[in-house]
């Protein structure tokens, strides 16, 4: 395709609640300050307008199992207050089809290039949210059927930002990354110091949660006793030593008849056992801990004819066909046009997944 079009797809709601974000004195009262609309209005601030380079907009430092993430883009809506953040979550430079993005573009400009990776370009994914502040919810917007929906990173970038680059924190020097405390009051620009008053009552939480669906649990746990083996599927991955898949081979090449593992493969383990209500709620609670990862999804296997079910049951997702979603260029799209979108032809659509919420 070329450059400017527009094409109609389905789109994947995931949603997530905002059970806390910001400064807070009492955790039973709303924040004082950085609720989540505050945040993102900051973090356009700080990122977008001020024109920063992607590659200085990594909030949080590298962990083993989380690479950075950049802000690609924000946009707000005055009328409803709803707004878009994007992240380009980087991630392994495998061999295989992968998207870049330049480093060096200011935030807001790039475009996504999937050809051969340049100089200064970052491989990863983009993760879109539609965050609704009136609802007190975040939701996921999946089109391009990725494996991982990006929250993880959406977490970690916004306690990163609330942490280290907020407007609320107090410094004990320019050059430091580190913070004394927080406070409600704003800085001056023109002052050379910062004369501002620390509270050290203030306290910083962000907590975005999965939004549960009602019935699902209920029903297994009901059926408990009737269980007769699990279910899970875990994903083989290409990025071991070669001798590492050769000892794989070896015990369980049948599998894979003799062809070398590759990212689409999935191992389907099916474990005889019983279990009792506590082992569901364990279950439940490691997969909504891990942000429902495919990878801590189980699925319930009933004597008699009882249907199976699966911990992806609970989940608030569903698909919707029809969005309308304009690209600048291939990969890029237009998030302006996106929320406005959204705002116009799918708010009624989640309202009607929060009256299924547990």
């Amino acid at each position: 395709m070329g450059n400017g079009y527009s094409t109609t797809t389905h789109v994947d709601f995931t949603l997530f609640d905002v059970k806390r974000c910001g400064l807070y004195k009492k955790w039973d009262e709303p924040p004082l300050a950085l609720s989540v609309k505050e945040l993102i209005e900051q973090i356009k601030k700080w990122g977008i307008i001020s024109q920063k380079p992607l590659i200085e907009t990594s909030v949080y430092s590298n962990e083993k199992i989380l690479l950075p993430a950049y802000l690609w883009g924000v946009e707000e809506c005055p009328i409803t207050g709803n707004s878009i953040i994007a992240l380009w979550n980087e991630i392994e430079n495998h061999k295989g089809a992968i998207n870049y993005v330049s480093g060096s573009k200011p935030v807001g400009t790039g475009t996504i290039d999937a050809t051969k990776a340049k100089a200064g370009q970052i491989p990863g994914f983009m993760s879109i949210f539609w965050v609704i502040p009136s609802r007190n919810i975040i939701v996921a917007i999946n089109t391009e059927d990725h494996s991982s929906l990006g929250i993880i990173q959406l977490r970690k970038y916004l306690n990163g930002f609330l942490n280290g680059f907020s407007e609320q924190i107090i410094r004990t020097s320019a050059e430091n990354g580190e913070h004394t405390a927080f406070t409600l009051q704003q800085r001056n620009l023109n002052s050379p110091t910062d004369a501002r008053i620390p509270d050290s009552k203030l306290k910083s939480s962000i907590q975005i949660q999965p939004l549960k669906l009602k019935g699902e649990i209920k029903f297994i746990k009901s059926n408990v006793v009737s269980v007769r083996k699990l279910i899970r599927k875990v994903r083989v991955r290409i990025n071991h030593k070669e001798e590492y898949w050769h000892g794989i081979k070896d015990k369980i090449g049948f599998l894979f008849h003799s062809n070398e593992p590759t990212d689409n493969r999935e191992i389907k383990i099916e474990y005889p056992t019983t279990i009792n209500a506590k082992d569901v709620d364990f279950f439940v609670k490691q997969y909504i801990d891990n942000s429902y990862s495919n990878a801590y999804d189980v699925t319930f296997v009933f004597t008699g004819d009882i249907p199976n079910k699966s911990l992806s049951g609970i989940k608030a997702e569903e698909k919707f066909p029809g969005l309308k979603i304009k690209y600048s260029t291939d990969n890029t799209p237009v998030l302006l046009e996106l929320l406005t979108e959204l705002n116009a032809n799918f708010l009624s659509k989640v309202d009607g997944m929060l009256s299924k919420r547990a």
